[in-house]
């Protein structure tokens, strides 16, 4: 999938943008189902990336790594990196 993001980004849906995101966080496990659900439960990757530790480390499948990661690509929008 990192191969095939670098040739057609722009081709991405958000599900997929966070099924490669979420790959550095939780290595070696089929993660499309979590980037799925974590898309119905908060409508968008912008509000996702604004939800706070605590609430997405309840989240089945999201553990601590995750959830940092997460929380600091909500830090690191546009304007800020």
């Amino acid at each position: 999938m990192r191969q095939r993001f670098l040739a057609e980004s722009g081709a991405f849906t958000d599900t997929q943008l966070l099924d490669l995101f979420l790959t550095y966080a939780i290595p070696r496990q089929d993660v499309a189902p979590i980037a799925s659900r974590l898309l119905e439960t908060f409508g968008s990757l912008e509000k996702l990336f604004a939800a706070p530790h605590e609430g997405l480390m309840k989240l089945d499948g999201i553990g601590e790594a995750a959830a940092i990661l997460l929380g600091y690509s909500g830090c690191a929008g546009p304007g800020r990196v």
